[in-house]
Parts: C-alpha cells; structure tokens; sequence
C-alpha cells in the first residue's frame, strides 16, 4: 500500500476541518493547485504530502493507517473462506510469536511477573499495541520480499563462447 492509496479521502479530511483547496494547500506548504491535483488524480500523492495534509486536516498517522487497513480487511475477509474452498488451499499456519523476551516471562512468570505486567500494560493501550502490529507486519513484508527476490535471482547461466 502506498500513499496514493489514500487520495480519494483528502476532500473529505479537508472538508472535515473547513479548509478550502487553497487554504489547505497554503498549510501544507504546497503551490497552490496541488491538492485539487490530487483530490482529481491528476497528481501523484508522495509519503511526505500525505503526512503534511494529514497534520493539516488534525489527522493521526497511525489510525489513518489503521482505518484504511481495517475498511479493506473488512472488504476481503468475507470472501476469503470461500475462495479457499473454491480453491481447495487451507488458511496457512498461523506465524509463531517471535517476542522471545515475552516467551521468557512466560516460562518463569513468577520470577518476571515484572515483564509481564508491562506487557499487559502496553496490550491496553490502543495506540501502542497498533504501533506494535504495524511495525511487526512490516518486519515480516520486509522479510518475505528479501526471500521473494533471492529466490528470483539464482545462479547466472555462463555464455558460450
């Protein structure tokens, strides 16, 4: 996903907090015409404009992000058991938990209750445990794109001469 993903929502975040195009593109910092650009697809929306025109319309970051991966998993996951069994492909297992300090205080919980509590603490705080997933869903894309291209990549064939 990147940030042109989120252009067709910049009219109503700047409609939300009473900003004209002009008045938002002066907040931004942009030259004037950029976010009707963008609000008509004739721009493409880079990271950093995303993140400005989100400061400017009072938007936050991580439940932006949020928002927009909950609406499509809402969209997707109701017609995912169905192709599956269209497909005869059982939902691959589930990835361990790589929290090795976690596993820790698990097996020696009295002796870390510490540990332990902390983690619970962070798990009710919404925005924290958002961050958390967030971050891990990028550590393992990251990881299966670095597998994905050294599994394209292979041995070079010699030419013959």
């Amino acid at each position: 996903m990147d940030a042109n993903a989120f252009r067709d929502r910049i009219a109503r975040w700047r409609l939300d907090v009473n900003l004209s195009q002009v008045a938002l593109d002066r907040e931004c910092g942009f030259r004037e015409g950029t976010i009707g650009k963008l609000e008509e697809g004739e721009r493409a929306l880079t990271d950093e404009m995303l993140v400005r025109i989100l400061i400017c319309t009072d938007r936050d970051l991580l439940w932006t992000l949020v928002e927009g991966c909950g609406s499509l998993f809402k969209r997707l996951q109701p017609i995912e058991p169905s192709l599956r069994q269209e497909l005869g492909r059982e939902r691959p297992p589930q990835p361990l938990d790589e929290d090795g300090e976690l596993q820790r205080a698990l097996d020696a919980m009295f002796a870390n209750m510490e540990i332990v509590l902390k983690k619970q603490t962070r798990a009710a705080d919404r925005r924290a445990l958002m961050m958390e997933i967030l971050s891990e869903a990028a550590a393992r894309d990251a990881r299966a794109d670095g597998q994905r291209r050294k599994r394209a990549a292979g041995p070079r064939k010699k030419k013959s001469a």
